[in-house]
């Protein structure tokens, strides 16, 4: 009788360990998820080597349900690593932008525009700020590295220079006068004489039309 009641808890208390251990699967199993997205994504960074390779020793292991929860651990470690590359990433492209942008609003020909048309020459040329990155949570850590990883932060980076000299060529363009179409006097020439008087005439005549307008296309009669 003893026997058969000791077996019957010895059974309860195993039946309790399997739920328990079962009602834990499913919180590692996306922890352990997450881990690996954040490990691949965080192979660029130094500061996260010490913990991607504590990732690939507990992948080795069979302590994904133990009652010590290292893979939650892991995967909390992983993510302040990649926010903090994210951080410095953005910090880094910020500096370069500041600077870049700083020569370019010290162009002549930037300073001729009005805001409206730098603010659309900004736009168009991909030249506007980036706000701080809001990273609160492992959540929120994923999405923007995988929206944009280090390797795609460092390209924007490298893309600033080229990015300036456009919009510099775009605002030296729009602020060069708009041309204004003139014709020619008409005449009829019959000597020497004449033709010089015309080409004298018509020199004045574009020279008082270039002086008025900055910039003029002679219309072909």
């Amino acid at each position: 009788m003893l026997d058969a009641l000791a077996a019957e808890t010895e059974l309860a208390d195993f039946a309790d360990q399997v739920t328990s251990l079962e009602s834990r699967r499913p919180a590692r199993l996306r922890a352990l998820d997450r881990a690996r997205s954040l490990a691949a994504s965080a192979a660029p960074l130094p500061a996260a080597t010490t913990v991607c390779e504590r990732l690939a020793a507990f992948e080795q292991g069979r302590e994904l349900l133990a009652a010590d929860d290292q893979i939650t651990t892991i995967e909390r470690d992983l993510a302040d690593a990649v926010r903090t590359g994210l951080a410095d990433a953005w910090q880094e492209y910020t500096a370069t932008y500041t600077e870049a942008l700083a020569a370019l609003e010290n162009a002549a020909a930037w300073q001729s525009l009005d805001e409206s048309k730098r603010s659309a020459l900004r736009r168009t040329h991909q030249l506007e700020p980036l706000a701080p990155l809001d990273l609160p949570d492992t959540d929120a850590v994923l999405t923007a590295v995988r929206a944009r990883p280090f390797a795609g932060w460092r390209d924007l980076r490298d893309a600033l220079p080229a990015r300036v000299s456009a919009a510099l060529t775009a605002a030296v363009r729009e602020a060069q006068p708009r041309a204004v179409v003139v014709g020619t006097p008409g005449a009829t020439l019959a000597t020497d004489a004449d033709l010089d008087a015309y080409v004298d005439k018509v020199r004045e005549h574009l020279a008082a039309q270039l002086a008025r307008h900055g910039t003029i296309v002679v219309k072909p009669s």
